[in-house]
């Protein structure tokens, strides 16, 4: 999958699971990818491409339920539904302290810890 030609000069930021298993590839400036059938990369479409496709992505988390957590440098975090078909953001406007993510985990609970600028 990392070998495909298309992925020459593009940074991959992150390889995370997607709910059902599959890889989710991370790519700023262009979104979510998995693997197709013939094993080369193809969007992973979800409600939040027009964020997905201009934030600067820089990390993701699959927590417990499946959902992707995935933290930008730009546009706070935006949490993806396990089958991709319901997305949501948090930003600033949420409460997050800063709308750069760099860093998530999960607690033994299920509570996510989101990393941003300002704590």
């Amino acid at each position: 999958m990392l070998d495909d030609p298309w992925l020459d000069g593009k940074r991959v930021n992150f390889i995370a699971a997607a709910g059902d298993g599959r890889p989710v590839v991370g790519i700023s400036a262009l979104g979510l990818f998995t693997p197709g059938p013939d094993g080369k990369l193809a969007p992973w479409r979800t409600p939040a491409d027009a964020i997905l496709a201009q934030a600067q992505l820089y990390c993701a988390l699959t927590l417990s339920d499946g959902t992707l957590a995935i933290g930008t440098l730009s546009d706070g975090l935006i949490l993806v539904s396990r089958d991709g078909t319901h997305a949501r953001q948090l930003t600033v406007d949420h409460g997050l302290p800063s709308n750069f993510v760099e860093g998530l985990g999960a607690d033994r609970d299920g509570r996510i810890w989101i990393c941003t600028m300002h704590g």
